[in-house]
C-alpha cells in the first residue's frame, strides 16, 4: 500500500510539473478574453524579462517532469529514452530562448530566423516521434500508453493545423479565436498527461532486465505516417494551387 501511494504521488508530482506551463496559457487567454485582449504581462523592459523568466521556466518544468516519470518506468529502454528526450526537450528549448535574445538585441534576416525557428520545431518533433516510438516498440501490451501517446501526435499535428487555419476563418475575431483555441488546448493537454504518466509504462512496476536488441533502434512507424501525411499535404496543395489558377483563369474567380 506504501509503495503504490508513493508512486502515486511521484505520478501526479510529474503530473503537476508538466501541467504548469499549460495552466499558465490557459490563465493567460482567460485572461484576454475577459479584458477584450488585453495583457497583463507589461510591454516594456519589464515585459520582456518577465517573458524571458517565463520562457526560461518552461522547459525547466518539462524536463523535470520527464527525469521524474523516469524513475517509475516500466523498463529500462523506457527509462533511457524519456531521461534522453528531457535531455533534448530542455537543451533545444535553451537554444530557442538564447536565440530569441540575440535576434532581440542584433538585426537579423528574416530568412535565417524563419530558418532556425523552423529546424528547431522539427528538431523537437523528431525526438517526439523518436520518444514515443521507443515507449510504444518497448510497452507493446501497455494499451493506455500507446492509446495516449497516440492521441498526443494527433492532438500537436490537430492544433499545429487549426492555428494555421484561424487566421483565414476568424480574421475578424482572431484574438478570441486564438484564445479559446489556447484554452481548450491546455485542457486537452493536461487530460493527456494525466492519462499517460499514469498509464501502463510508467506505473512503477520496473523491470531490471537489460533491453533486448533494437530497443533504442530510431527508425519507427510513427516517421513513415509522418512523411506520407507531409507528401499528401504537398500534393493536395499542389492540386489546390492548380485549380485556383484554373479558375482564376477561366471563370475570374479571385481567391
Amino acid at each position: 500500500m506504501k509503495q503504490t501511494l508513493s508512486i502515486k504521488r511521484i505520478q501526479c508530482f510529474a503530473i503537476g510539473l508538466m501541467s504548469l506551463p499549460e495552466v499558465y496559457v490557459i490563465v493567460y487567454n482567460v485572461f484576454k478574453l475577459l479584458t477584450g485582449g488585453s495583457s497583463f504581462i507589461p510591454s516594456d523592459e519589464t515585459g520582456l524579462a518577465y517573458i524571458s523568466i517565463i520562457s526560461l521556466i518552461c522547459p525547466v518544468l518539462v524536463s523535470a517532469s520527464y527525469f521524474v516519470l523516469s524513475g517509475i518506468s516500466s523498463n529500462r529502454a523506457t527509462r533511457q529514452v524519456t531521461r534522453f528526450y528531457a535531455i533534448a526537450v530542455l537543451l533545444l528549448s535553451l537554444f530557442g530562448v538564447a536565440f530569441s535574445f540575440v535576434r532581440n538585441g542584433v538585426n537579423l534576416s528574416n530568412v535565417l530566423v524563419a530558418v532556425v525557428t523552423s529546424l528547431l520545431g522539427i528538431a523537437k518533433f523528431i525526438c517526439f516521434l523518436y520518444w514515443i516510438g521507443t515507449i510504444e516498440r518497448n510497452n507493446p501490451e501497455c494499451r493506455q500508453t500507446r492509446t495516449m501517446l497516440r492521441v498526443w501526435l494527433f492532438t500537436d499535428i490537430l492544433f499545429a493545423c487549426v492555428c494555421q487555419t484561424i487566421p483565414v476563418l476568424f480574421a475578424s475575431s482572431l484574438m478570441q479565436a486564438m484564445s479559446v483555441t489556447n484554452i481548450l488546448g491546455g485542457i486537452l493537454y493536461i487530460f493527456i498527461y494525466y492519462r499517460l504518466f499514469t498509464s501502463e509504462a510508467f506505473s512503477g512496476t520496473i523491470s531490471t532486465e537489460p533491453a533486448p536488441q533494437g530497443a533504442y533502434r530510431f527508425w519507427n512507424p510513427y516517421f513513415k505516417y509522418c512523411l506520407i501525411a507531409i507528401l499528401v499535404l504537398l500534393i493536395l496543395s499542389v492540386i489546390a494551387g492548380i485549380a485556383l489558377g484554373l479558375a482564376s483563369k477561366y471563370f475570374g474567380i479571385e481567391l
